[in-house]
């Protein structure tokens, strides 16, 4: 007996010595030891699917949580007896469970005598996949629902029985997107504790940084350093440029999401991102309108059908043609050919016929109405509205590849059309649309720009 406290005492030592404390635990003479398993492959998808007429749902995933095997060390091993133990898993069923731990038990026999734990360990991580024939695939169904491993009811099978232990309960069905969150949850925290740990050289300071100094898009995967980002971020935000926020790498169109631009600029600069999102947004919607009241200015959202709109956050009912207080059937007071009618009336009439309308309509109103109508002639003129959000642009010079200031579109100058982000260029030279070869159309080319 002393001699196998004594194997004991040295195989307990070891293991302590070679795995971590997250890997290894002991009590006295009984503990648990967690082995990661090696995939397959560098990936292997999840495939959800409970039931035959569910939709099969797949999941990549890098990371599956550790095999838990408990045991136990009785006092005649390691001469005599097997330790007793217990094994369990989320994302294993019940007869995959029994097979690992047949394979456990076989291993002993034929180190009948020695200590066992360490090989133990070595087989569950090496030789799982393989011992259960799983390629680069993991079964999520009714079955794993209704295994002892998932159904956190702390059955196991020991080694002192070869019998398998199934017990189906009335929440299995409840328990369906659990495990699926289970393993999901787990792989995005193991991705997250890699990316932290990990060294990337950053695009724009060329620096190495470790991870934790680093942020990653989440679409392009591109990663930054945080302090480039930050001052990268913090520029677009001051300028209104939000919807600017996209990955830096040439070309690529992956946009910042919230969270991440929330974590590199102070709060003063997130509410003004917040706050001009939303406006960008409501600005490229149809049915918004703003309150009219200087002091509220708060979106509306219009009834297709009506001439009402009444703001949510004042109260004020108003008319949607004129912005005037909501005048039920009564015509607007100017409408929109009435006021270019009045301002071309306004310009071409005598002193005396001025004087009359300045104290009829005012003549601070009639000279607002003749720059506004100056103005819109002028853009209806030498401006064309982009086909994303409708905001009037000029075309100074350059290319008929046009970026939209607002919504940050491309679009054709010559058709309007809007033009694919990640190749705009397409466009003119694809023969299938008519402004095939007119990238250049109608621009005056001083042969004096060119140097040669």
């Amino acid at each position: 007996m002393e001699d196998n406290i004594c194997a004991q005492d040295n195989e307990l030592l070891a293991l302590e010595s070679i795995l971590d404390e997250h890997q290894f635990k002991v009590t006295g003479r009984c503990g648990h030891i967690k082995a990661h398993p090696q995939l397959p492959s560098e990936t292997i998808t999840l495939k959800v699917q409970y039931d035959a007429s569910d939709v099969t749902n797949c999941h990549q995933i890098s990371f599956l949580p550790p095999l838990t095997l408990k045991f136990k060390l009785p006092t005649t091993y390691p001469s005599e007896t097997i330790p007793e133990f217990s094994l369990s898993c989320v994302w294993l069923t019940n007869d995959q469970i029994s097979i690992l731990s047949n394979h456990l038990k076989e291993l002993w026999e034929k180190s009948f005598g020695s200590e066992i734990l360490y090989e133990w360990y070595q087989f569950l991580s090496d030789e799982t996949f393989s011992s259960l024939e799983i390629n680069n695939e993991l079964s999520v169904g009714k079955q794993l629902c209704q295994s002892h491993g998932v159904a956190a009811s702390g059955e196991t099978v020991s080694s002192q029985s070869d019998e398998t232990m199934h017990t189906t309960t009335s929440n299995d069905t409840e328990r369906r997107p659990e495990i699926l969150m289970v393993l999901l949850v787990y792989n995005k925290m193991k991705e997250e504790e890699k990316f932290q740990s990990s060294v990337f050289t950053c695009n724009i300071c060329f620096e190495g940084k470790l991870g934790s100094k680093c942020s990653l898009f989440k679409v392009c995967k591109h990663v930054y350093c945080k302090d480039c980002l930050s001052s990268y971020f913090e520029i677009l935000i001051t300028e209104g440029s939000v919807k600017a926020l996209k990955c830096p790498e040439e070309k690529c169109t992956s946009q910042a999401l919230p969270d991440q631009v929330k974590q590199l600029v102070n709060n003063d600069l997130y509410l003004r991102y917040e706050r001009l999102l939303l406006q960008t947004t409501l600005d490229t919607m149809s049915d918004i309108i703003y309150c009219p009241l200087s002091h509220c200015q708060s979106p509306v959202i219009l009834d297709q059908n009506e001439n009402l709109a009444q703001c949510p956050s004042c109260s004020y009912a108003f008319c949607v043609f004129c912005k005037s207080g909501y005048h039920g059937v009564t015509p607007c007071r100017l409408t929109t050919g009435e006021i270019k009618k009045l301002c071309e009336e306004y310009r071409n009439a005598n002193p005396e016929r001025r004087a009359e309308m300045e104290k009829k309509y005012g003549a601070k109103a009639l000279r607002t109405a003749m720059e506004d109508s100056e103005s819109q002639e002028w853009l209806d003129k030498n401006a064309k509205p982009c086909p994303g959000c409708g905001a009037l642009i000029e075309k100074m010079d350059g290319c008929n590849k046009m970026t939209c200031f607002k919504c940050r579109a491309y679009f054709c100058w010559l058709c309007e059309r809007i033009l694919p982000p990640d190749n705009p260029y397409k466009h003119f030279s694809d023969s299938r649309y008519k402004c095939f070869n007119k990238l250049f159309e109608g621009v005056d080319i001083n042969e004096e720009d060119f140097y040669f």
